[in-house]
């Protein structure tokens, strides 16, 4: 549920973005509000990477922001509009500060940042990274098979962690896709950030133009950024809704060249038969 939170505010600010004339001012007040919402209910959910990456995503969803097309500015008998963006940023820094001052002492997020130790139970995933990293080399190079964790884990699992439950996942998913798919696994692994690093430099060089779909490509990126960094210490992407948003972030950081092509297309006739080709 944190997860979802924090991936939505960059959506928040690209909707922003796209709306025009006198109801742009609302838009943007009303997605610092829903920004600033956010940030409460991700608290309430007790994630502590919920908090952490929150913040990321409303920091690194300003790059949306800067990449929006740019409009003339209207002008009200001679003077020209202010600009009403550094006024909601304003107002969201002061609501977001307001409930943190508030929540301080009363989420569960913040208490389980005061109490984490040693003695907590779900800190026993550093015991766990440290064990699969320990007996993963022994079943490399092709790894122990997908799907066979929770049998793989169970014949090596440290006697001070033998209990009636049992670890369904590593809470590191690269490190257990690492584990369970070997070299072949940590080869896709590696494409796939190179291809996303790679993709997303791209994205930033061309935000200049103020195409809204390097928008929405921009958007895509900081979205899996944030379900990366967080498989480092879960497994969201195992869940249906995430793994889908993940997709569609994925073909949207693909949009520009696509939208590029069929432009291109279109101008040359290629997509003269096809109804409403010329939109």
């Amino acid at each position: 549920m944190a997860a979802l939170l924090a991936a939505s505010v960059p959506l928040f600010v690209f909707a922003a973005t796209l709306t025009k004339g006198a109801r742009a001012p609302i838009a943007i007040i009303a997605a610092g509000a829903l920004a600033a919402f956010v940030v409460m209910v991700a608290l309430t959910t007790g994630s502590r990477a919920g908090m952490a990456l929150t913040f990321v995503s409303i920091i690194a969803s300003g790059l949306i922001w800067r990449a929006r097309p740019k409009r003339a500015a209207t002008k009200i008998r001679g003077r020209r509009k202010p600009a009403l963006a550094p006024y909601a940023l304003g107002a969201f820094g002061v609501t977001a500060l307001g409930v943190l001052a508030l929540l301080m002492t009363q989420t569960a997020v913040f208490e389980r940042i005061w109490s984490a130790g040693a003695g907590e139970v779900e800190e026993y995933r550093f015991t766990v990274w440290r064990t699969i990293a320990g007996f993963a080399p022994s079943y490399m190079p092709f790894g122990s098979g997908i799907g066979s964790f929770v049998e793989v884990f169970k014949v090596h699992e440290p006697e001070d962690m033998l209990a009636q439950n049992y670890w369904n996942h590593a809470h590191n998913d690269w490190l257990e896709w690492a584990l369970e798919g070997g070299a072949p696994a940590m080869l896709l692994m590696v494409s796939a950030t190179f291809a996303w690093a790679i993709r997303t430099v791209t994205l930033l060089r061309n935000s200049h133009r103020g195409r809204i779909e390097i928008q929405l490509g921009l958007a895509g990126a900081i979205i899996l950024l944030i379900l990366g960094a967080w498989s480092l210490v879960d497994y969201p992407l195992r869940t249906p809704a995430l793994v889908s948003l993940a997709a569609l972030c994925a073909v949207w950081m693909a949009l520009p060249d696509f939208t590029k092509a069929k432009r291109g297309l279109n101008q040359a006739g290629g997509f003269a038969a096809y109804p409403g080709a010329a939109r």
